[in-house]
């Protein structure tokens, strides 16, 4: 993001941050700032080329907002508000309407405002009294609005009157809409009002007495403005949660840099964790806020407009800009909550995102709706070749402009890689069909072999077999070897997609099917070719088959059914492998593993480990196991050098395999002790270099963590599912309860959630597939996606009341599964510790979290 976020953010530092705190104090409209960001050209982003415009579309023009509004909300939505009165003239007027009107817009620095809310009309925009009556060539418009952003500077208004008096006429009938000269006799502007935040934004109420507005001016057909300003708010929605994504990064960095120079008890705040965790917190949602943003911009921008990602994008980036400020606010504590410090204002600013466009709770009943008319049917994920696309596109884009000599030339090659991107979307919609196979087969086999029996093996903790046999035969397990090894060599994106949509039907029965598949990581990682063809080969049984099937190309849907040739076939044995890291006294705390190895033998050519691990997934069942050890004896020694990780046989001498514990949930998984006492190991299946496993596990975990959040994504998507289904048929007071807005509101953050669960677990996903180490974006979806899956079980728990308690019904299941996703491969606390280890060392070393 080289060239335009260097642009944007020396504009935003060097012209809005040094002068926000005036215009805040003063309430003055910001003109110099609007002319020197006309000048730039990052006004008016929207506006065709036709038309005098750069015509960059909205991605560009969310980026904008999300960098300005870094520096300042109020004087960013003078910015973006331009952009809202525009939009509906970009969509749905004349040739002659767009030329008069945003002609004008792009030659000099003028201002346009929105003109619909009124005072018994905000989210209810069907309730608008604002009357226009047909008058030979013109209308007559008598009524008042307010609130209107931009009022008092504006040189014309885009306006939404009622044209048909019948009360009972359908709302997409009974609107028309145009486009006002402000300096036309009748119309009024009150004065300015003084608002909580964003004093530099101009609001104020308008009123239209006998206004004469000539019939050329109406935008779109008559009757027909109501679809007009809802398809204008699909379209500028995500340039609402720009802004509050950039209001949220600026409370991230000011918290952060105060976090580490304030000193409480001899230490920096930073490094007390219940700071830490605030901070995390804080990166978790500004990162999910930024994801959902972009996804909602390149959705509209590929011709899909249904409301539900700019409805999300909004409500979430709102609601996660107010946590941010008040968390701000207190980190700086009686600092927070004075006027020499920036946090109480963008506390101030933040909560008009919460009102503006649409109330969060009317984005929730938007997204209920959605969900409500969908259920039943899958769910459309982010289609995985676009998703690819997409990333591609935000890096490309930049990269065209950091290596551009002229920012129109760079504007120029922007505009034809959007076209190009579209275009390779549109061709290449056949080979995401081959994806959408992989969640297909694997949510078919969820229903038609996990679910049926999925109580009773929770129920009495009996290990699957004979799932676990018909999956490995679809080839579910160990997804991730290499085809050289007789594997199906998935990535790591779409295993995450095979994870969640067989962890829809029990994540237990899932883990027991893939849990093993972590020992492998390590070896993938570290292993030597011996160690790959040994341990590797063994779990597939006979290669030659699984590579004459292990070629990936497009299928027919009506051809996905259990047979070897959708994926690949394995042999007739079911071998399993474990991963023996955690200990009694080392869950979180890799580090202070005691399990010990100490060579043997005059050439030291073999280990002896003993030691005892804890809460050992598979163990019962594994036939070799990844075991962690310290080597080295000096407790001062750093992780990094202590550890020294092995590859050790199942039947080896020594090895003590516990009872199978009974835990809280995911009771058929098959957890015990494993104890090793004089368990001898040959050197060659040390993995790695002696003095290294540490690191070794850890980037284990990095590999498999995206995994993990899959699981916790397809659990929160059946918690949300039958939810749903209850919600629709269980009546109160003789309706579904359903239609009560409060369990409503729960079933849309259920599904807000469950969105950006997915989004960001396939982003680290990705991150891994393209082999770049991300243990933030790692940690970031593993411990979003787990609290997000015991929210929805609890939730929906809760929608089914009694029932939901009982274990006659699956939800009391689910969430008792769900708590594990919180604790194992690094509890959601640690999570956080790494993720604000992250953010503390980017903001020392760049002096920003972005």
């Amino acid at each position: 993001m080289k060239e335009l976020q260097q642009t944007l953010r020396k504009f935003t530092r060097e012209e809005v941050i040094p002068k926000a705190t005036y215009h805040d104090e003063t309430g003055e409209f910001p003109w110099d700032i609007v002319k020197k960001g006309h000048a730039l050209g990052i006004m008016n982003p929207d506006i065709p080329v036709e038309y005098g415009g750069l015509g960059l579309g909205l991605l560009a023009n969310t980026i904008i907002s999300e960098e300005i509004g870094y520096g300042c909300t109020g004087i960013a939505t003078v910015f973006m508000t331009n952009d809202l009165a525009e939009t509906p003239l970009i969509v749905a007027a004349s040739d002659e309407v767009k030329k008069k009107y945003l002609g004008r817009m792009t030659e000099e620095p003028l201002i346009a405002a929105y003109a619909v809310t009124e005072p018994n009309a905000g989210s209810d925009v069907a309730g608008i009294k604002t009357k226009c009556e047909k008058k030979g060539d013109e209308y007559i418009i008598n009524g008042s609005k307010m609130w209107i952003t931009n009022a008092g500077p504006a040189n014309w208004f885009f306006v939404l009157c009622r044209s048909d008096p019948d009360p009972k006429t359908p709302t997409s009938k009974a609107f028309t809409a145009f486009v006002v000269e402000a300096d036309t006799p009748g119309v009024t502007k009150g004065k300015k009002e003084k608002n909580l935040g964003q004093h530099a934004s101009d609001t104020r109420g308008i009123t239209f007495e006998d206004v004469r507005v000539p019939a050329a001016n109406m935008v779109g057909p008559p009757g027909e403005g109501f679809l007009v300003a809802m398809r204008t708010f699909d379209r500028t929605r995500p340039a609402v949660a720009g802004l509050a994504t950039g209001l949220q990064a600026r409370c991230l960095d000011e918290a952060t840099k105060y976090a580490m120079e304030r000193k409480t008890f001899g230490v920096p705040i930073c490094s007390h964790q219940a700071i830490q965790m605030m901070l995390a917190d804080m990166a978790i949602n500004t990162e999910l806020s930024r994801m959902i943003t972009y996804r909602c911009a390149w959705e509209v921008m590929s011709g899909v407009t249904r409301g539900y990602y700019s409805s999300m994008a909004k409500c979430f980036a709102a609601d996660a800009a107010n946590l941010a400020a008040t968390n701000a606010v207190q980190i700086l504590g009686g600092n927070g909550y004075n006027h020499e410090y920036p946090v109480e204002k963008l506390m101030r600013d933040a909560k008009i995102f919460q009102i503006y466009e649409g109330t969060c709770q009317i984005q929730r009943i938007v997204i209920a709706r959605n969900l409500l008319n969908r259920i039943g049917d899958v769910p459309l994920f982010l289609n995985i070749l676009e998703m690819f696309l997409f990333f591609a596109f935000i890096e490309t884009f930049f990269e065209i402009l950091e290596h551009s000599l002229y920012k129109s030339t760079a504007l120029l090659c922007l505009l034809i890689f959007i076209a190009v991107t579209r275009l390779q979307i549109r061709n290449f919609a056949e080979l995401s069909d081959t994806q959408r196979e992989y969640q297909a087969v694997a949510l078919k086999f969820a229903k038609e072999e996990i679910i049926p029996v999925a109580a009773h093996h929770d129920r009495t903790g009996e290990f699957p077999w004979d799932i676990v046999k018909k999956a490995h035969k679809l080839g579910f397990m160990n997804p991730q070897v290499p085809a050289k090894y007789g594997g199906p060599e998935l990535s790591c994106l779409e295993t995450a997609i095979v994870i969640e949509a067989l962890s829809y039907g029990c994540s237990a029965i899932q883990l027991c099917i893939m849990g093993p598949s972590l020992a492998i990581a390590p070896v993938l990682i570290a292993g030597n070719e011996e160690q790959k063809k040994k341990y590797l080969g063994m779990l597939t049984a006979e290669p030659l088959i699984a590579q004459n099937c292990c070629v990936k190309r497009p299928i027919s849907f009506d051809s996905i059914i259990y047979v070897t040739s959708f994926l690949m076939v394995f042999g007739l044995t079911t071998l399993f492998q474990a991963y023996c890291v955690t200990e009694p006294g080392a869950g979180s705390d890799v580090s202070a593993i005691k399990t010990k190895a100490v060579k043997k033998g005059c050439f030291s050519d073999s280990y002896v480990i003993n030691g005892p691990k804890a809460w050992i997934t598979g163990g019962g069942y594994a036939k070799w196991f990844f075991v962690l050890a310290r080597t080295e004896a000096d407790p001062k020694a750093p992780p990094g050098k202590a550890f020294t990780a092995f590859i050790v046989d199942g039947d080896s001498p020594g090895i003590s395999r516990g009872k199978k514990e009974m835990n809280m949930g995911q009771r058929c998984s098959d957890t015990r002790t494993i104890t090793f006492e004089d368990v001898v190991v040959p050197k060659e299946n040390v993995l790695g270099a002696p003095g290294v496993g540490f690191k070794v596990a850890m980037g284990a975990f990095d590999m498999t963590r995206p995994g993990v959040a899959a699981g916790a994504v397809g659990l929160a998507w059946r918690a949300l599912d039958e939810a749903t289904k209850y919600a629709l048929e269980r009546k109160t007071f003789g309706v579904p309860i359903a239609q009560h807005q409060g369990v409503s509101f729960m079933l849309a953050d259920m599904t807000i959630n469950l969105e950006l669960s997915r989004l960001v677990t396939y982003r680290a996903a990705v991150d891994v597939d393209n082999k770049e180490r991300s243990s933030y974006y790692a940690s970031v979806a593993k411990c979003f996606a787990a609290d997000t899956a015991n929210l929805a079980a609890a939730n929906a728990v809760q929608i089914l009341g009694g029932n939901g308690f009982n274990s006659e019904y699956p939800v009391e299941k689910l969430m008792r599964d769900a708590k594990i996703y919180q604790i194992y491969e690094g509890t959601s606390q640690i999570q956080r510790v790494v993720i604000s280890r992250h953010l503390l060392q980017k903001v020392a070393m760049t002096g920003t979290a972005c």
